[in-house]
């Protein structure tokens, strides 16, 4: 399924127009997933800022609300549209760059986000066999490569 297509499910779905007319004062803020061959969903993540609550919605074959959460930030909206470079370029740019810069790692699971930090971005991070994370930041706008880092999850002591 498609970022756009679960998106535009989502803001048609009966549950989110329900839960919408209860939180007028929220907006969008995250959209996310977690996959490690074929996306099966995503998840549309807003902030009451009424309430400071988070409230996450799962779209794969049905829309659900999965829960709420309290924060004490005040994340800044994304507007979905402002996202120029779809979810597919935004990978295809960062496989580009781990091939070039980290061809020996053996990729598992990918996240990837879209969020608005410091600008639209997409946050896309491979895990990797070897106990590595290999992270990127695509320009979601214009499709720069805006930062990657490589990080190591566990140091072994000898």
């Amino acid at each position: 399924m498609e970022i756009k297509e679960s998106y535009n499910k989502l803001i048609e779905s009966d549950v989110f127009k329900t839960w919408k007319e209860k939180h007028n004062n929220s907006y969008l803020f995250i959209v996310f997933t977690l996959f490690e061959k074929e996306v099966h969903g995503f998840e549309f993540i807003y902030l009451d800022t009424d309430s400071k609550e988070t409230t996450n919605f799962e779209v794969q074959f049905k829309v659900n609300e999965k829960g709420v959460e309290k924060t004490d930030k005040t994340p800044t909206e994304l507007i979905f549209e402002d996202a120029k470079i779809t979810f597919d370029d935004a990978l295809e740019i960062a496989n580009k760059s781990r091939l070039e810069n980290y061809a020996a790692e053996t990729i598992g699971r990918k996240m990837v986000l879209l969020e608005n930090q410091e600008g639209i971005r997409w946050n896309i991070t491979f895990f990797t066999a070897s106990f590595k994370t290999i992270n990127f930041k695509v320009n979601a706008a214009d499709g720069s490569l805006l930062d990657r880092s490589i990080s190591t999850l566990f140091h072994w002591d000898e």
